[in-house]
C-alpha cells in the first residue's frame, strides 16, 4: 500500500481504537437433569468467561444454584472495552466454560457453545467431585 493511502487510512481512524460495550457473559439458562430425565435441584453451576486471544480468566466466576425445576439462570454481563484495531490480536473475544456439581448426582464440565440454553445430564459419574479453577480452566477435582 502506498504511503499516501496509508496516511489517509490512519487519519480516518483516530488512534486505531474503538470503545464499545461487549458481552462478557451472555444470558443463559442451564437445565440440569439425571440420566432418567429428572430435574436436579440444588446443583451448583459455575460459568467462567475467558478473554481471548490471551486465555485470561475473568473474575468473578458466575455461580448459581438450580431451582426445583433443575434450572439455573444467569443474567448477561457486559463491560466497556477499548479495542485496538490495527494491532495483531487486538480485538477481544470471549469463550465460556461451565462446570456443574451435585454431591449425589455427580459432576460435569465442558465448553458453553450455545449462548441461550445449556442442557446438562448428571449420570452419577464422579460422585463427590467438585468444580475447581485450575489455572485459567474450570476442571473437576475427582475424589
Amino acid at each position: 500500500m502506498p504511503r499516501r493511502e496509508l496516511a489517509w487510512l490512519l487519519a480516518l481512524t483516530p488512534g486505531g481504537c474503538t470503545t464499545e460495550d461487549v458481552t462478557v457473559l451472555p444470558a443463559v439458562e442451564v437445565h440440569v437433569r439425571t440420566a432418567a430425565g429428572e430435574a436436579v435441584a440444588g446443583a451448583r453451576v459455575l460459568i467462567q468467561a475467558e478473554q481471548q486471544p490471551y486465555g485470561t480468566p475473568l473474575d468473578p466466576l458466575a455461580i448459581a444454584v438450580t431451582d426445583h425445576e433443575g434450572t439455573a439462570r444467569f443474567e448477561a454481563l457486559s463491560e466497556r472495552v477499548t479495542q485496538q484495531l490495527w494491532l495483531m490480536h487486538g480485538v477481544t473475544a470471549y469463550s465460556h466454560e461451565y462446570c456443574v456439581e451435585h454431591p449425589l448426582h455427580g459432576v460435569d464440565a465442558g465448553r458453553l457453545d450455545r449462548h441461550d440454553a445449556l442442557d446438562v445430564v448428571l449420570a452419577g459419574k464422579d460422585r463427590g467431585g467438585v468444580c475447581i479453577r485450575e489455572g485459567s480452566r474450570l476442571q473437576i477435582d475427582r475424589p
